[in-house]
This record gives structure tokens, sequence and C-alpha cells, in this order.
């Protein structure tokens, strides 16, 4: 849930306020055959700019992720292995 409040502040503040942005959003509402479940994060872009503004904010953030992510996972790693040699 954190990642996903990360995201919608992210993007909150590089795009339009015409720019939707919910999470949780029922993809069902936006299909022909009424079929989706809940999107994390949802956007529609108000503008071209808001629409090359998304992407890249969300690679941005993913890639930070993905460094805390194994950041955490390397210290996970030295604890199990200091724990086995105590």
């Amino acid at each position: 849930m954190q990642i996903e409040n990360n995201i919608t502040d992210e993007l909150a503040g590089c795009v339009s306020r015409a720019t939707v942005i919910r999470r949780n959003e029922p993809l069902a509402k936006h299909t022909t055959l009424r079929v989706g479940g809940p999107a994390d994060v949802y956007v529609e872009p108000a503008t071209e700019k808001d629409l090359a503004q998304v992407p890249k904010r969300l690679q941005e953030q993913t890639k930070s992720s993905l460094e805390n992510e194994n950041s955490l996972g390397h210290l996970r790693r030295l604890t199990d292995v200091q724990s086995w040699s105590a």
C-alpha cells in the first residue's frame, strides 16, 4: 500500500490537475465486456505531456523500489549468514 501511495503522490506532482489518478480502480468500469479487477494505480492522462510523464515517473519509481528491495534482500542474507555463524 505504501508503494501505491508513493506512486500516486509522485504522479500527482508531475501531471496536470485534469489527469485522473485513482487507487484500486475497478477495471470493469473501463472495458467493453465489463470484466477486470482493481488496478493498484489507474491513470487517465489529460494531455500528451501528461501521457509522456506517466511511464517516465513509473519507471523511476519502479527502479527506486527495486533498488530498495534488492538492498533489503542483501541485508536479510547478511543477517542470515551472521546468525548461522554465531
